[in-house]
């Protein structure tokens, strides 16, 4: 459960390549998936009326396989912030 809210902290702040500053969970949510391929629902969907930094991250429908495949390409565009 705490890799989400470090996620946020992690994320919120930082420039990606193209300059944009990610602010929000939304922004946030759409990088990851554009970026990296993973998908997180951020808990404004669940009825949170705030910011709060936590998403839903579920891997019930894909393989170890596709999990692993999907470290890569989040580490190398983790390595595109600022």
């Amino acid at each position: 459960l705490e890799f989400r809210r470090v996620l946020f902290r992690s994320l919120a702040g930082k420039r990606t390549a193209d300059g944009t500053t990610l602010r929000t969970n939304e922004e946030i949510r759409g990088w990851l998936l554009r970026e990296a391929g993973l998908a997180a629902v951020q808990f404004q969907a669940f009825g949170a009326r705030e910011e709060t930094g936590w998403f839903r991250l579920s891997v019930g429908a894909v393989s170890p396989a596709d999990i692993e495949g999907l470290l890569p390409r989040l580490r190398a565009a983790l390595g595109t912030l600022r």
